[in-house]
């Protein structure tokens, strides 16, 4: 009965000596490469920073703030002044930035540089034609210069630059030392003192408005007023390369806004104070008039008068007048938002319900001024969410109903105060009517003086309200408050210090990256090994030894020459190459110890991995320890033992396998061949066999498997590359012990042992790997004692 040995295959960690010997071998095949690579692209990545490429400025804010004052209320009526939120959205206005970037001739491009740093002074009007503008200083003639203009629109390339055949247009030429400004059609400039110090050939660029309008738009930033958290000024941020430009632009927009609303607070107050004048004039000819009733009055019935108690009615039936006129004013203004809200779209909403709570607050509705401070609270909100997320975002979504929720409420604040305006005026009313009643029961001449009495009243307080508001609006108009001043102008950013520390580790990273990252990459996708530790922990099995190329090791004269023969009893081989292969066959006895099946089936993934050598020695090492060996060339399209051990042509062990009749003993000693190596028999292959699958797998391949116990201590089958053919796993069923050869460097190793796993029972058959043709630097302990046998 035959034992067999199951292997089980075990994974090894991961472990970081392991790795660091893998990588040690990696970067020492590629150390030209790391060597050359590096250093060189450090040199190329400085000389393209500092020598081509001219870097530019980092981009940089300019701040300005601008402060907000509680308007004052000149308008006279009872709507209060509107609220200064949302009034800085007049900077984001394309219209507004156009007149921003004509006063500042923002059409005129110096990109990269700085403009300060060829211009002191650029003025440009709208008869400027765009273009791309190149300044020449002649080298010859001390201070001349001239500037070529053409049309980039019409003869842009990339990377070509100025078509041959183009036709430039001289614009001026002049002298800078005598001219101290330059005019071109639609452009006035002076160069700076830098630039006259030092004269260098440089271009611009003139783009059309609608382009700088939008470049100034993309660079410019806003940041709202947020009372809730005490930040009661606007924030004006400009980004740009070119500080003090970007300085004198922020400048420039927040004068401009501030011009803007106070021209808007003017306008507003001189027809507040132009309607006031005609409402004056009207009320005073009222009261003129009603003044001169009563004394014709008097002056026809001086005997008519009226009693103390009823001039109080008079007075009270007057007062009530007033009000009654009053209430009936201020519900034609709430009716009058009304309709706007029915008849507004959703973007003028806000901006209309922010008027109803401030026209609410004025009045003195209980709850007007928590909606107007809740209506700001959410807009500010808003405001914040628009700059971090899009329109669809639920934070987004959520604000949105709150401010519907807002408007709504206002609307209905509204509506209240119209209705309780309406109960108001009834009641009034009535007691108008009660009045009137009991003046009606007055004679006729005391009933007229009363009528004439109370007209005169009602004109005389008229009069005095509309000369009060008429009073406060030409005092706002000659003292001109503003709702905003400048509260910090933008001075021009400091760039940062530049960091050549994280430029050189910046460019270390460069060159690291260019070394290692092709070995690194080329590494990842090369499934081969290159060290023992490597093998085992891609397999998960033992490397029972790695065995280095002969010819690298032997003198040169013996190196590839036709009769040189990859054995180890060659004399001129070293003897440490011969321990290698003793190591071998005593790794494997100890795999062997409790099996009596010694016989070990040899294969690899392709050919040329040297699987035939490693057969040849390992069975010259078993012959030489005086175990009576047999090597059987099994591989029957490409056997090479025949050739190896230059045996001469006899019959083989495709021959053994062929016929239907039972092997016996005689027939296989037949074929067996004896060497000049004592206990060392070949079968060579006979590479002719029509059929070598079906010969390996024939009942007389199971009859020679019972030769080999009894007669042989140990046999090696030399198998052809399971990669290329299955013939060494079609004789699993028969073998307990499989040894697969790696070539270093060139087997794909997951590939075999995806091809191992194919088979179901091979895998467990497995002894070990032996890695062939490896470098002296992987042999482990073997390179140590090398010089020892190498003489």
């Amino acid at each position: 009965m035959i034992s067999s040995v199951t292997h089980q295959t075990k994974t090894l960690p991961r472990s970081p000596i392991r790795d660091g010997e893998h990588y040690r071998h990696l970067f020492g095949r590629a150390k030209w490469y790391l060597i050359l690579s590096g250093p060189l692209t450090l040199v190329a990545a400085v000389a393209y920073i500092f020598l081509i490429m001219h870097p530019e400025n980092p981009k940089l804010s300019a701040r300005a703030l601008i402060g907000l004052e509680k308007p004052t209320d000149v308008s006279g009526l009872k709507v209060g002044a509107a609220s200064n939120l949302g009034r800085e959205d007049i900077m984001m206005s394309r219209t507004f930035l156009k007149d921003v970037v004509q006063k500042q001739s923002l059409q005129l491009w110096t990109k990269p540089y700085a403009r300060e740093a060829f211009f002191d002074w650029v003025k440009l009007d709208t008869a400027v034609a765009c273009g791309t503008y190149s300044v020449h200083f002649s080298p010859k003639k001390q201070g001349e210069y001239y500037i070529l203009y053409y049309d980039t629109s019409a003869i842009s390339v990339p990377l070509v630059g100025i078509l041959p055949g183009t036709k430039f247009n001289n614009l001026v030429v002049g002298n800078w030392k005598t001219d101290s400004l330059i005019h071109m059609p639609g452009i006035n400039l002076k160069f700076s003192r830098s630039l006259r110090a030092r004269p260098k050939d440089f271009n611009f660029s003139v783009v059309d408005i609608r382009v700088a309008v939008e470049d100034v738009y993309h660079s410019l930033t806003i940041k709202r007023a947020d009372p809730d958290k005490g930040i009661n000024y606007i924030t004006v941020l400009l980004e740009s390369r070119d500080y003090a430009l970007a300085a004198a632009t922020a400048n420039t927009i927040a004068d401009g806004f501030i011009d803007k609303n106070f021209s808007y607070r003017q306008q507003r107050a001189r027809g507040i104070v132009g309607s006031l004048d005609s409402q004056l004039t009207l009320s005073q000819a009222n009261l003129a008039a009603a003044d001169a009733k009563i004394r014709d009055f008097r002056h026809l019935n001086p005997q008519v008068g009226l009693s103390q108690q009823t001039q109080q009615t008079v007075s009270n039936l007057a007062r009530l007048d007033n009000g009654i006129q009053g209430r009936a004013s201020d519900n034609a203004y709430a009716d009058t938002f009304r309709k706007d809200f029915q008849n507004a779209d959703s973007s003028q909403l806000i901006r209309i319900a922010r008027v109803v709570a401030d026209f609410l607050m004025a009045h003195s509705v209980p709850d007007g001024k928590a909606l107007k401070e809740e209506l700001d609270r959410l807009m500010v909100i808003q405001s914040k969410l628009n700059e971090s997320y899009g329109q669809e975002h639920p934070m987004v979504l959520e604000n949105n109903r709150n401010i519907s929720k807002a408007i709504s409420s206002i609307r209905k604040s509204l509506d209240d105060f119209i209705q309780k305006g309406k109960a108001e005026i009834s009641q009034k009313n009535q007691s108008v009517e009660q009045l009137s009643t009991k003046l009606g029961r007055l004679p006729a001449l005391e009933m007229a003086l009363g009528e004439l009495q109370r007209k005169q009243q009602i004109f005389s307080d008229i009069y005095s309200a509309v000369l009060s508001s008429y009073n406060k609006a030409k005092v706002e108009d000659a003292v001109a408050i503003t709702d905003f001043y400048v509260m910090d102008y933008a001075v021009a950013p400091l760039p940062p210090p530049a960091d050549n520390t994280q430029l050189f580790f910046l460019f270390a990273l460069l060159s690291i990256l260019v070394s290692f990252g092709p070995v690194v990459g080329y590494d990842s996708f090369d499934k081969s090994v290159r060290s023992s530790r490597q093998l085992e922990r891609i397999t998960g099995r033992q490397v029972l030894e790695s065995v280095p190329t002969f010819h690298q090791l032997v003198e040169s004269h013996w190196a590839g020459k036709p009769g040189y023969r990859p054995l180890i009893n060659v004399p001129t081989h070293p003897t440490f190459i011969r321990e290698i292969f003793d190591s071998l066959q005593v790794k494997i006895n100890l795999h062997l110890m409790k099996s009596k099946h010694r016989i070990i089936v040899i294969s690899s993934l392709e050919d040329a991995a040297g699987k035939s050598t490693v057969s040849s020695n390992l069975a010259i090492s078993y012959a030489m320890r005086g175990h009576r060996t047999l090597l059987v060339d099994a591989d029957l399209r490409r056997g090479t033992v025949e050739t190896t051990f230059r045996l001469p042509d006899s019959g083989g062990f495709a021959t053994l396998l062929s016929g239907n009749s039972p092997l016996t003993d005689d027939d296989c000693r037949r074929f067996l061949v004896k060497t000049m190596i004592p206990n060392l028999f070949v079968i060579p292959s006979n590479p002719e066999a029509n059929n070598p699958g079906a010969l390996l797998s024939s009942p007389r391949m199971a009859e020679f498997k019972q030769f080999c116990l009894r007669n042989m201590d140990y046999v090696l089958i030399d198998t052809p590359p399971l990669g290329a053919v299955s013939d060494a796993a079609v004789i699993q069923g028969d073998f307990e012990n499989y040894l697969f050869v790696i070539r270093y460097g060139k087997t794909n190793v997951a590939d075999l042992v995806n091809r191992i796993n194919e088979f179901d029972q091979l895998s467990g058959k497995v002894l070990g790997y032996v890695l062939n043709r490896a470098s002296l630097n992987s042999l482990g302990s073997y390179q140590k004692y090398s010089s020892y046998y190498v003489r």
